[in-house]
């Protein structure tokens, strides 16, 4: 990006799918497709010195899982972003101190189950999740000992 010792990788990901719903008649995205993807990762190598620090960040968009009966969509997100700090010589190793899902990313789940076939019979339940996933401390070393 211009910045010595500074590197911006990303990768964004559309796409789209089609097929008529054999239970429903009406068109719809492929079963489980992940349409929408982005992730993007800043490393900075900090310019005569052994340290690096970076940031990510990674969204996947997941369409439901259809069955006969049922949809069901699970996700996690909507942003998972992770920052970390790297020492590149510690008695000759690498050592890597990171923290992920620094906003909170959830884990979700919807799923409506019919009590017969799917566009021809009425709702037998639903089930809603939202669950906290919470940080995630990592800490990594590499190198020989």
């Amino acid at each position: 990006i211009g910045l010595k010792g500074v590197r911006l990788d990303g990768t964004f990901v559309l796409q789209r799918s089609r097929l008529i719903d054999p239970f429903t008649g009406v068109a719809r995205q492929w079963s489980g497709f992940n349409n929408r993807q982005a992730n993007l990762n800043l490393r900075h190598d900090i310019p005569a010195s052994q340290w690096a620090w970076g940031k990510g960040a990674n969204h996947n968009h997941v369409l439901p899982r259809y069955r006969s009966n049922q949809t069901d969509r699970s996700w996690e997100g909507p942003w998972f972003v992770s920052a970390f700090i790297e020492h590149k010589d510690v008695l000759g190793m690498t050592v890597r101190a990171r923290v992920g899902n620094i906003l909170g990313a959830r884990q979700y789940r919807e799923r409506i189950v019919y009590s017969g076939l799917r566009g021809e019979s009425p709702v037998d339940f639903a089930e809603l999740r939202n669950r906290r996933i919470g940080p995630i401390f990592t800490l990594t070393v590499r190198g020989n000992f």
